[in-house]
């Protein structure tokens, strides 16, 4: 098993590279989440609200997993950079609902569906930490 802070980071460094790298769905302008997809481990996607506004996605456990948030962090002279946020567990069967802004989630383990996403007017719980920005 790989030690947390070395696994963190190399996570952390996958994700940014994603974002970085030209055409990958992360350094999209538009979201590339969508109702239906089933992310497993190691997928991850980008969740964008419309600009000026917090959305609000749902995700409902196939199996017992877990899934990490990052908040993307545009720079105004180009590129992203990515911060690590919150992290959550889905029991199979479980939904959970949570904001977010500009951001990126991936399931660290388990699979989880995507049963729904608002990109604008929130008003879910903050459960990743992705309402800021």
């Amino acid at each position: 098993m790989i030690p947390q802070p070395i696994r963190r980071a190399l996570l952390l460094s996958v994700t940014s590279a994603l974002v970085a790298t030209s055409g990958s769905s992360l350094a999209s302008s538009t979201s590339s989440a969508n109702v239906g997809d089933e992310l497993r481990a190691g997928d991850q996607t980008r969740i964008q609200a419309l600009i000026g506004s917090t959305g609000c996605m749902e995700l409902r456990g196939l199996s017992d997993s877990e899934v990490q948030g990052y908040q993307i962090i545009e720079s105004y002279r180009g590129g992203n950079s990515t911060e690590e946020r919150g992290r959550e567990r889905w029991r199979e069967g479980e939904t959970k609902r949570f904001d977010f802004r500009n951001s990126a989630i991936m399931v660290l383990s388990g699979s989880v569906e995507i049963t729904e996403i608002n990109r604008s007017g929130g008003g879910c719980p903050d459960r990743l930490g992705l309402r800021v920005g």
